[in-house]
């Protein structure tokens, strides 16, 4: 599987992203480059060690199985406005999907992963917005894994 949609709202697989195969070629270069720079960030800081950690390994052991599995995940949801209520809907719609893709079951389910980007909020809408919608929908994630 290439790519998803539901509800309008698109899902690449990043290691096509990556390479700009499937229906990566297809998406506008800035938003490659969006997605380029946080796989980057995601490559090299999530899957290597690092310092102040208090541990030995990468700082989530399960970034790189899930890439190299092909279950890995990205989207964008453009706009500096998006408030709470729009981006809590998306989330949400992304979270049922993620149950819906492949595989269901067994020890690679665990690493099926939606990395959602909104690159045009601002540093500070985004701290004070997303923090506060993450606590929101927290609970509601947790029962449903």
């Amino acid at each position: 599987m290439k790519s998803r949609r539901r509800d309008n709202l698109p899902l690449l697989n990043a290691l096509d992203v990556e390479t700009g195969e499937g229906d990566a070629a297809n998406i506008a270069v800035s938003d490659r480059n969006a997605y380029k720079i946080i796989l980057g960030w995601t490559r090299e800081f999530l899957c290597k060690s690092h310092p102040d950690l208090g541990r030995e390994g990468p700082v989530c052991p399960f970034t790189q199985p899930s890439l190299s599995q092909k279950l890995f995940w990205v989207t964008m949801i453009r706009g500096p406005e998006i408030n709470q209520l729009q981006a809590g809907h998306a989330i949400e719609h992304y979270r049922d999907l993620l149950l819906e893709l492949e595989p269901k079951t067994g020890p690679a389910s665990t690493l099926k992963t939606i990395l959602i980007l909104f690159p045009d909020l601002s540093h500070a809408k985004a701290s004070v917005e997303m923090e506060a919608l993450q606590k929101r929908l927290k609970p509601d994630f947790v029962k449903k894994a």
